[in-house]
């Protein structure tokens, strides 16, 4: 691949924009603020290998969750700005 076959940046976001969450994107946002929530505040039963490991664990999900939701945000704007869409 030359240089000039080479995708440009995406541009500059300056204006805001309004994005409406439905569906999976919705799903991804309330599984990071779920996932979050728990990596922070772990049951106080929890103690020792057994807490880090819970943390660990909601922390992976609340960043799988976060990837999907960029993910979603960046296809949206892509779209809502008129950029063009890779399928």
């Amino acid at each position: 691949m030359s240089t000039t076959d080479r995708k440009p940046a995406p541009a500059q976001l300056k204006a805001p924009l309004t994005l409406m969450l439905d569906g999976v994107a919705l799903q991804d946002l309330n599984e990071y603020r779920q996932a979050s929530y728990a990596a922070q505040w772990p049951p106080e039963e929890t103690t020792g290998a057994e807490r880090r490991l819970y943390v660990k664990h909601h922390q992976q999900l609340a960043d799988q969750a976060a990837l999907g939701l960029a993910m979603f945000l960046s296809d949206q704007v892509t779209r809502q700005i008129g950029e063009p869409v890779e399928l």
